[in-house]
């Protein structure tokens, strides 16, 4: 019999998968080509900065890839909010100000994600994938971004999220049969 985890081991899991994109595989896919896109978008972000707003892309994209996956909903709010815990409480020394900024970009994230699925679906001709997401992370770099007029790195950046996103579905459907759901969620 595999071992189950509660909700909490799970989050701390996913914090941890995260959190490891940025401090230990920096050099890794796709973080370069996102670096890339934040320096061009903002040249003079510092590589602080960037880490943090990839950060948080990341995380959204893991909390969407639960979602897709994970459909007790009870189970899913509970794993999205300690996720959030676990990734704050390991990356910042001043958790309340760093958590405040997470939840901020995990809501200004829930639009461009909802675009670009409904754009995928619909597959218009010459569409960039993950439009409106990368925009958005631009936008968090730079308020004045405006993906229409701005010539930034954004193909690769996109080609790359795209990825993650993909061998993240593979990891998620690899774990979810040691969940633990229902009763004793802890």
């Amino acid at each position: 019999m595999s071992e189950k985890y509660s909700c909490q081991e799970f989050a701390d899991i996913l914090a941890e998968h995260v959190l490891r994109q940025i401090k230990e595989n920096r050099n890794g896919a796709p973080n370069p080509v996102f670096r890339r896109f934040a320096q061009s978008v903002k040249a003079d972000a510092d590589a602080e900065t960037i880490d943090n707003e990839i950060l948080f892309l990341l995380g959204f994209c893991y909390s969407q890839i639960c979602a897709f996956h994970i459909d007790d909903q009870s189970y899913l709010d509970k794993l999205i909010l300690r996720f959030y815990y676990s990734l704050v409480s390991q990356r910042s020394s001043e958790p309340s100000i760093f958590g405040a900024i997470a939840i901020s970009r995990y809501e200004g994230y829930l639009e461009p994600y909802a675009l670009d699925q409904k754009r995928m679906v619909q597959r218009p001709k010459g569409m960039i994938p993950w439009r409106f997401m990368l925009s958005q992370f631009g936008k968090n770099l730079r308020s004045d971004f405006d993906f229409e007029t701005d010539h930034s790195d954004f193909v690769p950046a996109s080609i790359g999220l795209g990825e993650y996103i993909a061998a993240n579905m593979e990891f998620m459907e690899k774990v979810l049969d040691k969940l633990e759901f229902g009763k004793g969620i802890s």
